[in-house]
């Protein structure tokens, strides 16, 4: 089965990035996975046919999230983003800020992470 999208998921803790890469890869997606944001925006670069953008909010190492989302969409404008974040932030404030495509609050389940994945690869999912 052909990849229905290719996904980065960026995250520094390790049993969450590879949680969210077995998810994701089971159903069908082209997964990379980095550790850091300057990892990731290298891959961004490189990797014109990656999708969607997963990461996590708050990360060691100076670049935020939200530093990395900016930064990758003026490499790649068309990028959709996805948030996954432990911290309590409304949801209107991390939009107004990102543009994001998608926001999920740590913890969540699978049914409704892939829910949120499929919503941020194809926006008419919302309606």
């Amino acid at each position: 089965m052909a990849p229905r999208a290719s996904i980065i998921v960026v995250d520094d803790e390790t049993d969450i990035r590879d949680l969210l890469t077995e998810w994701l890869a089971e159903a069908g997606y082209a997964v990379r996975t980095a550790a850091d944001p300057s990892v990731a925006l290298s891959l961004l670069e490189r990797d014109p046919a990656i999708d969607l953008l997963l990461t996590d909010v708050v990360m060691p190492g100076g670049l935020s999230g939200f530093d990395l989302a900016r930064r990758a969409r003026t490499v790649r404008p068309s990028l959709k983003v996805m948030f996954i974040s432990a911290y309590s932030v409304a949801e209107a404030v991390l939009q107004a800020r990102t543009e994001a495509d998608a926001i999920l609050r740590k913890p969540f389940r699978h049914a409704q992470f892939m829910t949120e994945v499929r919503r941020a690869l194809d926006p008419a999912a919302r309606l």
